[in-house]
């Protein structure tokens, strides 16, 4: 029975990975959606932590989104090449590096986040409310179980490598 389960929900997930890759706004693919958001969270984080930050670290973004730098420099330079991105350089060490999305970026974002509202809005309206609040208990339930799982799975790591160290 759970292997059953386990295959269903490898396939659900499975399908919505390629509804993703196939769900391209007018504006902005998937990958460059996510990245532009991303920049644009962390930049208005630093705002108002660090009002004088011009935009937010490379290095930021790519800890973040837990990706390699060559990965992240891809994303990056594509969205250079739409000016929905612009690099700005530290006043006080030029070797410094920051992002700041541009006014047609935020343009791009905005009308991105639109459709993908517009679309689910009419998806959540076929589904029934009821069911929506279901879906989405259930999903954070099950997150929240994973992520119960990996750190118990972490910390039995630690102990066996704390075990090793002594035997």
């Amino acid at each position: 029975m759970v292997k059953e389960f386990i295959k269903r929900y490898v396939t659900v997930l499975h399908r919505f990975r390629n509804i993703a890759k196939k769900m391209k706004s007018a504006h902005l693919p998937h990958v460059e959606f996510v990245t532009l958001s991303c920049i644009q969270e962390m930049v208005e984080q630093n705002t108002k932590t660090e009002p004088n930050l011009p935009g937010v670290k490379i290095s930021d973004i790519t800890k973040r989104m837990d990706a390699t730098k060559p990965a992240i420099s891809k994303k990056i330079r594509s969205l250079e090449e739409k000016e929905y991105v612009k690099r700005v350089s530290d006043k006080k060490d030029k070797r410094v590096v920051y992002l700041t999305v541009t006014e047609e970026g935020r343009k791009a974002l905005e009308e991105s986040k639109k459709e993908i509202t517009d679309f689910l809005t009419v998806v959540f309206q076929k589904m029934g409310s009821e069911d929506v609040e279901q879906l989405l208990h259930l999903n954070e339930k099950l997150v929240d179980l994973i992520i119960e799982e990996l750190g118990d799975i972490e910390e039995k790591e630690r102990e066996s490598a704390e075990y090793e160290k002594y035997h």
